[in-house]
Formats: C-alpha cells, sequence, structure tokens
C-alpha cells in the first residue's frame, strides 16, 4: 500500500544491541570481515541463551 510507514533499525532488540556493545569492547584489529560474522553470531546466541536463563529468575526478584 502507499500508505504504509516502515521504519527499520538497528539494533532491533535487545539482544542485537548487547551484541553489539559486546563486540565494540573487543580489539578486532587482526579480525576479518568473515570472522567478524562469526563472532557475532556466536555472541548473539550465546547472549540470547543468557537471556533465556537469567530472564525468569529476574523477573521473580523483582516482582515478588
Amino acid at each position: 500500500m502507499a500508505n504504509d510507514i516502515r521504519l527499520d533499525s538497528f539494533p532491533s532488540n535487545m539482544m542485537e544491541g548487547l551484541t553489539m556493545l559486546y563486540l565494540q569492547n573487543q580489539d578486532l584489529t587482526n579480525v576479518t570481515p568473515e570472522d567478524l560474522t562469526k563472532l557475532y553470531w556466536e555472541t548473539y546466541y550465546r547472549i540470547r541463551a543468557a537471556y533465556s536463563e537469567h530472564k525468569d529468575a529476574a523477573a521473580k526478584k523483582w516482582w515478588s
């Protein structure tokens, strides 16, 4: 439709933001684009796993 407005931005969620924040604070001097891509996804999935593991415990702490 001509009236649709779509706004996309990066990072689009907390996990993408945390991934970028983490990687920005690493020494990436000799990292190739291919290595950086691999590091991004490895970091993203580690953060996603930690989020899943800790979100329920954090919610119970703050809402009980």
